[in-house]
């Protein structure tokens, strides 16, 4: 063991099950990741203005795109307004390559298409650690 800490992540996602696949993916993968969830986008901000706060920024905000209270892309709109946070690295999740184009307006550092089953799950899993690793 090195010591060395996991990077810590916020991912902001509504659906416990998509929640669960990525921890999951994570720990399948053994990508150690200090993995705080928040269940919309609304309680995402609040962890945001708290890890200010504390001066504990995330590594990286992964953000499902369609959520209650504030979805993905009006979340992504402020945090690229709030200049504490426009630096962020931000991964949004998606179902659909439909959203695209917005994802990309709004500066997201990527997207990726949620996963269905545990192999795709790891393989998104992979590429989110390859963003802070």
């Amino acid at each position: 063991m090195t010591g060395r800490q996991p990077p810590y992540v916020l991912l902001i996602e509504d659906n416990p099950l998509d929640v669960f696949l990525l921890e999951t993916a994570f720990e399948l993968a053994h990508v150690q990741v200090d993995l705080e969830v928040a269940q919309d986008g609304a309680a995402g901000l609040e962890v945001l203005e708290a890890a200010c706060r504390d001066n504990r920024l995330p590594k990286m905000v992964i953000l499902d795109y369609n959520m209650p209270k504030l979805n993905g892309a009006e979340v992504l709109t402020r945090l690229r307004q709030d200049e504490r946070l426009s630096e962020l690295k931000v991964v949004m999740l998606t179902t659909s390559r439909s959203h695209e184009a917005q994802i990309r307006a709004l500066r997201a550092d990527d997207y990726l298409i949620k996963p269905e089953g545990v192999d795709a799950a790891q393989a998104v899993a992979l590429k989110l650690a390859a963003h802070w690793q």
